[in-house]
């Protein structure tokens, strides 16, 4: 029997972190999710801190998700979430000098695959190239992927299933991310084996409460709770 996929709520909106994220994290961080990310977009380094901390302070993983693409933005970036106290880094392209920073630091480092550009962060590349791309940094060393299958724009369960059939799970902890908006994809995610998902911009935008109740003007906790309700519901995958 596989893992249900464990999910990383994302304080964030359309690839950039939400204004109010610690009071978000606040209003539901009582919830029963461990993990929670954010962007390296729309906070400065005095509210990185501040989020950080207060996350961890609740006994909760703190991830960043980088949407930058530049090494020496990125590395910098990265310095300063390791010296804010993140648990987990994802994201970017892959760079040899933030895997080694990460490595000395023992912070686990998930980047995307493939070829990821913009912001919000698009997935190009045929599947083969993306699963290629994988076993290469697999060979560096790399723990796990953020595979941004819902950027792409098509066949992305295609490229989520054929993925995690040919990356050996035990050896990459691999993430789904690219825009859950729906339960139907949360009942594909929950069937095929993926370490993770992540979850974010549906949750500002009413996409779970008002499909589980109707409820039109329903908030941030509303709608992780319905998540978290039908999440509870379903069991692990065979």
């Amino acid at each position: 029997m596989k893992n249900k996929p464990q999910i990383i709520v994302m304080l964030t909106q359309n690839d950039v972190t939400v204004k109010n994220a610690r009071d978000c994290f606040l209003s539901a961080c009582d919830l029963d999710i461990k993990n929670w990310g954010f962007k390296n977009t729309g906070i400065g380094k005095d509210e990185m801190f501040s989020l950080v901390k207060t996350i961890k302070e609740k006994g909760k993983t703190a991830i960043l998700e980088i949407v930058s693409y530049d090494e020496p933005t990125c590395l910098d970036i990265v310095k300063n979430a390791a010296e804010c106290g993140i648990d987990q880094i994802m994201g970017t392209v892959y760079s040899a000098s933030i895997h080694d920073f990460l490595d000395k630091k023992n912070i686990p480092y998930k980047p995307f695959i493939g070829k990821v550009s913009g912001n919000p962060s698009i997935l190009e590349g045929s599947l083969q190239e993306i699963i290629n791309d994988a076993k290469t940094l697999l060979d560096r060393g790399v723990s796990g992927f953020d595979l941004l299958a819902y950027r792409r724009s098509e066949k992305a369960e295609e490229l989520a299933r054929m993925f995690l059939n040919e990356i050996d799970s035990q050896k990459a902890k691999t993430s789904i991310s690219g825009g859950i908006c729906s339960f139907e994809q949360i009942d594909f995610l929950l069937g095929i084996g993926s370490w993770a998902f992540t979850i974010g911009t549906a949750l500002f935008e009413n996409k779970f409460a008002h499909a589980a109740s109707a409820a039109p003007n329903s908030n941030f906790r509303e709608n992780l709770s319905a998540v978290l309700e039908y999440y509870n519901k379903k069991k692990a995958p065979h």
